[in-house]
């Protein structure tokens, strides 16, 4: 009893980021470094999917801004370098996606659930409804970890921004923020 509210008074004074590191296993990137990536992160999903009517548009808008070039091996996906990182824009006909992978070093942890959360919920004006725990298939069929977060404007809203944050190989399995088209 006593070991478990230990536990538990520490997990309420402790920072979110440092959970995230003990949560993870890996150590969070510098505040600077992870600051710069997800403003980078969110005008890119603000810039390329956020308020896409469709498909065509987004393609259009990646296609025109001349900073994307088609990604190797992925049709309809287009890549960009920042500071070393491969970000991704993935028009598809019903969601526009963009992604990151977030261990960016062995060990190292881009950027933390809590974080990004935030930072939608500031970008977009859209509320958190609710939280998913979910099994994904990842790459050569090994299973993934995921938390996925559904964002709304408002409960009749049809369109929503889905957060897919993976909580274990995320060396290999890319954090994905995706925009469901009006």
């Amino acid at each position: 009893m006593k070991k478990s509210l230990i536990v538990l008074l520490t997990m309420l004074a402790v920072p979110h980021g440092i959970y995230a590191e003990a949560l993870y296993g890996l150590e969070l990137a510098p505040s600077s470094m992870r600051e710069k990536h997800l403003d980078h992160f969110m005008n890119l999903f603000r810039d390329q999917c956020f308020g896409q009517e469709s498909q065509d548009a987004a393609t259009q808008k990646v296609v025109n801004g001349r900073r994307f070039r088609p990604a190797k091996d992925f049709e309809g996906v287009y890549e960009e370098y920042f500071e070393g990182l491969s970000y991704a824009v993935s028009p598809n006909s019903d969601v526009c996606t963009v992604d990151v992978l977030l261990e960016y070093q062995s060990g190292k942890l881009l950027l933390s659930l809590e974080a990004v959360q935030k930072a939608i919920k500031k970008n977009t004006s859209y509320r958190l409804v609710n939280t998913l725990d979910k099994v994904e298939e990842g790459p050569n069929s090994e299973s993934v970890q995921t938390i996925e977060s559904h964002f709304k404007r408002d409960v009749k809203s049809t369109n929503a921004v889905v957060l897919t944050y993976p909580t274990s190989n995320q060396d290999v399995f890319y954090m994905t923020l995706s925009y469901h088209y009006e």
